[in-house]
């Protein structure tokens, strides 16, 4: 039995040996995060409100010399409250309010704010980084703005990404640090180092069940692989202990019966549609209880499950994207999650 310490060292794999040694592994998460781990300004085809106002305020980011003024206000206040449906980091960028007390005194202002940001490089460098009324929000403001001006030399701050670059390849986890690092991967970068530590994840995740490190859920290990290494979908990965539930499919199916969601024939197809979507994106969906990543899913059938030539066509199956079959499973199967962590064994 290895302990966690020699698993993750195990796992200390640099890029070049992932691509050398895990490259089927690394091709197939490259292949699945296609449509999320893009750039910002490319996925806001996924926007349903405010599309048009994120994208001039995008524009503005990205132009040298260019400040944001009071008339700009409206359409920043959009952009901190509707980003988040591309991004994903939780929403903690709507702890920005216009006014907001700060701990030396003053008032935020998104239009200082966001001017700041654009002139500065480094996130110890941007004053309101150690502000207490802010916290770590501030990582996750200060990096998507950055993202919207230089994609390619500033990564959005992914928690599951510090982890891996702090608590597995051993090195300082701190924003600056991660944005040195993916400087250091090949393009596409966003999506080259999803991939790189997507394959450490799996990687992880079939070390920790092999060696039964985690005893039953919410266990001292349990809470500690969910909360300093694997805090995303990869950490479904993991099986063999108490309380998980290998397959909410049954559940799922008696579910929609007893609730009467959609009409019979189409309590059948919501299953057979998150079936073949586990097909396409080679992801035992109806093992996963990560509702980030299913969210980020649904984004992305909404905006894509039509197109006849994307990715989420399926030959066998063609009405279940152009009906929409897709996008109503996932999010009737994110609902009965949301009810069904209510009676979880514990």
């Amino acid at each position: 039995m290895k302990t966690l310490e020699q698993i993750t060292q195990e796992c200390k794999l640099t890029f070049l040996q992932v691509q050398n040694d895990y490259k089927s592994l690394y091709d197939k998460i490259f292949q699945q995060e296609h449509g999320w781990l893009i750039n910002i300004e490319d996925k806001t085809a996924m926007l349903k409100e405010n599309r048009e106002v994120i994208e001039s305020v995008i524009g503005k980011i990205k132009k040298t010399g260019e400040q944001f003024t009071n008339k700009d206000l409206p359409a920043l206040r959009k952009f901190i409250s509707g980003i988040d449906k591309i991004v994903n980091v939780n929403n903690w960028i709507n702890n920005f309010n216009e006014g907001k007390d700060l701990s030396d005194g003053t008032k935020l202002s998104l239009v200082k704010e966001f001017n700041q940001i654009k002139a500065t490089d480094k996130l110890r460098d941007y004053p309101l980084s150690e502000n207490r009324a802010l916290g770590n929000f501030v990582h996750h403001l200060f990096s998507i703005i950055k993202h919207c001006q230089l994609p390619g030399q500033y990564p959005v701050y992914y928690p599951f990404w510090r982890n891996i670059l702090g608590n597995v390849l051993g090195q300082a986890n701190d924003y600056d640090s991660l944005c040195e690092f993916y400087r250091g991967i090949e393009e596409p970068r966003s999506l080259s180092m999803g991939a790189y530590f997507g394959v450490i994840g799996t990687l992880l995740a079939k070390k920790i069940t092999d060696n039964n490190l985690i005893g039953e859920k919410d266990d001292r290990m349990y809470k500690k692989i969910r909360s300093t290494l694997l805090n995303i979908h990869y950490f479904d990965l993991i099986t063999g202990y108490k309380g998980i539930n290998p397959d909410n499919e049954a559940a799922y199916r008696q579910w929609l019966e007893e609730n009467k969601i959609g009409k019979s024939n189409k309590q059948g197809s919501y299953v057979k549609a998150i079936k073949i979507l586990s097909a396409i994106l080679g992801q035992k969906l109806f093992e996963s209880r990560d509702k980030l990543y299913l969210n980020n899913l649904y984004e992305e059938l909404l905006a894509e499950q039509d197109d006849p030539s994307g990715r989420f066509f399926h030959a066998d199956a063609p009405s279940y994207g152009t009906s929409r079959f897709y996008s109503a499973a996932v999010k009737s199967y994110i609902n009965f999650l949301d009810l069904d962590n209510n009676h979880m064994p514990k």
